[in-house]
């Protein structure tokens, strides 16, 4: 009934009734039920606590075992305490003599007060070293556990007691004749032998004496130990792992590889599985004797068997270098076209990493990221898109190259979208270089974009992405395709996506009312390089203003084109990145922000004051007034010292980045302003990777974001940004930071969105 989940209350008494009868019938009834319906929790467990002591030190072994049996099974921590003492004089072999099968049954006991009570550990341990003289195999098993639980209290007494009779026990134990009652399949007691591994195991780790007196008994044991059955296998992998987690010698490390490596090329899939997570875990300790094993492993890649490839792709990412990179990434290619959907998107990420941080050369990354994307583009995650294209912008001599790589490759694979976004922003940015040597011609570019726009597995993102290729190309082809060009932003207008349509609307505006070399020395630049950018307020990156040029004859632009947004282009945002037109004399916030680099004041413009008839005249709708821009915002030329007596604080922190602000003033006289260091440290195990800082203000604030120092953090590395900050309302509001955080660690992509609230006060 108990175990049908009735209630049993009314019988409980009558279980402790029959186990204080005298007769061993009605004990054993009972407390089989007491096992049954009770639990270390029930209050009624303590009216048997008397009982139970009686029986323990009973004559009768079949009750005494009874009591046992009970205790070890239901003790509360309080009959634990109650019962330790008999326990005691049952371990005292050398007063009492009590049987293998009762004295089993006490160790068993012992271990559930010791794990209740650890205060009472110290009780056992002058027993342990006369429990290791039995000759009974099974009271060796239940003792050793006990020696694991008690060294977590006390391990130097353990450790300087029982690690020379452990190492001698399991010396006699390999050299010893054949036994039929404990050898299983020519292994002499391979769970004894288990048990005693664990034990060294926990004796030996960080400890140089403990692990020499065991060495030579673990070299024998991979020696002479037999392989070809499962019970080898046990033993064998329970001996590789005490001498990988102990001081023992070199050469001993080695063999227990070569041991795992042996394990790889296994009939058995558990054992192959067992062989490649063990080298996954040693890959830090001697990486030059896995490596030796590298041949095998990328075998395992093609197994039958999903778990043992999972485990053979993360143990080949762990193992690829310098030296390497070009022989595993070729291999890891060729098994990427050959994987199933449930690896791909794993894989992919891996490869990109690999690509990134090993590449010996930008064309070897861009060849092989390409090649990534051609089979996989799907899986391919933005960050690695992203990098990828300020890699093509930091190399001039790489884009020509590029952009005829990625338009052959995608006349190959138009539905794969990271190639599709990638290779229509190369030709956007440079399509002119593609009929440099006639060897493509404008028309065929016009031709392979209305394509991929038509066809049906192009994504509405990389529609986004063609739509502003189109526009970039009517400054960088002949005039002979302009026509097509343009009817093609028209047919944008009518796109059911509302992005695309406001997009193709400002673009056919800018065509049709901005003089062209305006719109192509101002607007459509080419993209620069991410170092030579200048932050903007709202976290993109805004080039370099131009070289002087005349004055444009086109009345209906009355302002400056809105600056270009890098990280809206990379990502693929259909917004352009904000500007602020000011038509009055500057006093707010962000005009003494500008003054606070050094930058002059705008001109104050006679023109309308209302800012939405200046964004309707941007598109030639409103009065035509001449409006004055700021200029943009230019990098601080020499860094202020963080001081003034203002605090750092930790902005934000997880398992895997700690984000720490620091404080200056550059102006006392101007207190609203305060220069902000973001100091960004990777507090993981893993590098990360593709970081983006990203910070909004509230209403009353501005920030300036500089480029972070670098975006790839190492392991308890830093890397810095600075914040220019303007509180218009300091002294009444202090400073909030919305944060949004994006970056790659171990083939994983992170977002992290957080608000900084604890900002100091004076800031």
């Amino acid at each position: 009934m108990g175990m049908l989940g009735y209630p049993t209350h009314w019988g409980q008494l009558e279980c402790l009734k029959l186990i204080v009868a005298t007769s061993y019938i009605d004990k054993r009834i009972g407390y089989l039920a007491l096992n049954l319906l009770l639990d270390e929790h029930t209050e009624v467990l303590m009216l048997a606590t008397q009982t139970i002591k009686t029986d323990i030190m009973s004559s009768n072994e079949f009750i005494a075992g009874l009591a046992l049996v009970t205790l070890g099974n239901i003790a509360s921590e309080q009959i634990c305490r109650d019962t330790a003492p008999e326990l005691e004089m049952l371990l005292n072999v050398k007063e009492r003599r009590t049987s293998p099968q009762l004295l089993k049954k006490a160790v068993l006991c012992a271990l559930r007060v010791v794990q209740k009570v650890p205060d009472l550990g110290e009780t056992f341990i002058p027993h342990l070293k006369r429990l290791l003289a039995e000759r009974e195999h099974s009271v060796l098993l239940v003792t050793l556990p006990l020696i694991r639980e008690l060294a977590k209290e006390d391990l130097d007494t353990i450790r300087q007691k029982l690690t020379k009779p452990m190492v001698t026990i399991l010396r006699n134990l390999i050299s010893g004749g054949f036994n039929p009652d404990n050898d299983i399949g020519s292994v002499s007691d391979p769970f004894l032998q288990v048990q005693l591994l664990k034990t060294l195991r926990v004796v030996g780790e960080g400890h140089q004496a403990a692990s020499d007196t065991m060495n030579d008994v673990l070299m024998q044991i991979l020696s002479n130990t037999d392989a070809s059955r499962n019970v080898g296998h046990a033993v064998l992998y329970e001996c590789v792992s005490t001498v990988l987690s102990v001081e023992s010698e070199q050469d001993l490390k080695r063999m227990a590889i070569n041991i795992l490596g042996k394990f790889l090329s296994n009939r058995d899939n558990n054992v192959r599985y067992v062989g490649l997570t063990t080298l996954s875990r040693v890959v830090d300790i001697d990486v030059a004797a896995v490596q030796r094993h590298r041949g095998v492993i990328v075998e395992r890649l093609r197994d039958s068997d999903l778990s043992i490839r999972k485990r053979a792709l993360y143990l080949i990412y762990a193992l690829v270098d310098e030296s390497n990179a070009r022989t595993l990434v070729r291999e890891l290619l060729s098994f990427l076209a050959l994987t199933d959907l449930t690896l791909r998107a794993n894989l992919t990420a891996k490869l990109c990493i690999v690509a990134e941080k090993f590449a010996p050369s930008s064309r070897w990354y861009i060849d092989t990221v390409l090649r990534v994307m051609t089979i996989a583009g799907d899986f391919v995650p933005d960050s690695v898109r992203a990098s990828m294209v300020a890699t093509i912008i930091q190399d001039p001599e790489l884009q020509s190259y590029v952009v005829l790589k990625t338009y052959q490759d995608l006349k190959e694979s138009p539905s794969q979208q990271a190639l599709v976004q990638v290779g229509v922003w190369s030709i956007g940015e440079w399509g002119d270089q593609l009929t440099t040597d006639g060897s493509v011609t404008p028309d065929q570019i016009v031709d392979l974009l209305e394509q991929l726009y038509k066809n049906p597995d192009t994504g509405l993102a990389s529609r986004e992405y063609i739509v502003n290729a189109y526009f970039k190309l009517t400054t960088r082809l002949p005039v002979s395709v302009l026509p097509r060009l343009k009817q093609n932003l028209e047919l944008a207008t009518h796109s059911q996506s509302t992005e695309i349509q406001q997009r193709g609307l400002e673009y056919n505006q800018y065509l049709a009312s901005a003089d062209p070399s305006f719109v192509k020395q101002k607007i459509l630049v080419p993209m620069p390089a991410a170092s030579g950018s200048v932050a903007s307020f709202d976290g993109g990156s805004v080039p370099p203003s131009p070289s002087p040029s005349p004055a444009p004859v086109a009345p209906a632009v009355v302002a400056a084109p809105p600056p270009v947004n890098l990280l809206g282009d990379l990502l693929g945002s259909s917004t352009p990145a904000p500007t602020t037109v000011s038509p009055a004399p500057v006093t707010t916030a962000a005009s003494d922000l500008l003054s606070l680099v050094s930058t002059p004041s705008p001109t104050p413009s006679n023109g309308p004051s209302s800012q939405t008839q200046n964004i309707l005249n941007l598109f030639g709708t409103g009065p035509s007034a001449p409006v004055t821009t700021p200029p943009l915002v230019a990098p601080v030329a020499t860094p202020v010292a963080p001081g003034n007596g203002i605090p750092s604080i930790v902005a934000f922190q997880n398992n895997e980045i700690s984000i720490s602000f620091s404080f200056a003033k550059p102006n006392p006289a101007t207190p609203r302003f305060t220069l902000i260091t973001a100091s960004i440290t990777n507090i993981s195990a893993s590098p990360i990777s593709a970081l983006v800082f990203l910070a909004a203000p509230p209403r009353h604030a501005k920030y300036v974001l500089d480029n972070i120092s670098n975006p790839n953090i190492n392991p308890q590395q830093t890397s810095t940004l600075m914040v220019k900050a303007a509180n218009a309302s300091f002294g009444e509001k202090s400073l909030l930071m919305k944060l949004r955080i994006t970056y790659s660690i171990n083939g994983a992509n992170r977002l992290v969105e957080d608000v900084v609230r604890n900002f100091p006060p004076g800031v």
